[in-house]
């Protein structure tokens, strides 16, 4: 991550600092008491305190690899990359299923890999698909009601013969 070196309490830990009236001028942005009093004497391990902040190894999930180009060794990521522009990362397999093939460039033709297992929504919609084939396949096609002709008067006719009224 971005290092930040020696910071104070409130831009580290993101304490509230002390209040800005009532004659409290000289403690603005101080942390406040740090420990009980005489018992225990002393203060805990892991009392947040001022120090060096970031610059720590982090571990992003859910990054998608874009492309790859291998003539310029360069990979294409889409996500939030933490530390400097410029810095080291370093890519592994996270075991989640990605979402889409990356693209690859080589000698300036794409060529886009074609995964072997496919997303959970592309396997519903398989699932749906041959469910609603199978019902069809199933169920005799249904028979048209077929359209009686209608009289003048507006009275409906059966076998081409007109209602008296």
């Amino acid at each position: 991550s971005k290092g930040t070196g020696f910071t104070g309490t409130m831009k580290r830990w993101n304490f509230a600092g002390g209040p800005k009236t009532h004659g409290q001028s000289d403690r603005p942005r101080s942390p406040g008491s740090i420990g009980q009093g005489t018992t225990p004497g002393r203060v805990f391990k892991g009392k947040k305190m001022s120090g060096r902040a970031g610059g720590e190894r982090v571990m992003i999930q859910s990054l998608s690899v874009v492309k790859i180009d291998v003539n310029e060794d360069l990979i294409w990521l889409k996500g939030l990359i933490p530390g400097k522009p410029g810095g080291l990362v370093e890519i592994q397999k996270a075991g989640r299923e990605t979402r889409f093939s990356p693209v690859l460039i080589k000698d300036n033709l794409l060529s886009i890999e074609v995964q072997a297992t496919q997303n959970k929504a592309e396997k519903r919609e398989a699932a749906k698909q041959g469910a609603s084939d199978e019902k069809k396949a199933d169920q005799p096609e249904a028979k048209l009601a077929e359209k009686k002709p209608v009289s003048a008067k507006g009275g409906s006719t059966s076998d081409g013969e007109e209602k008296q009224a």
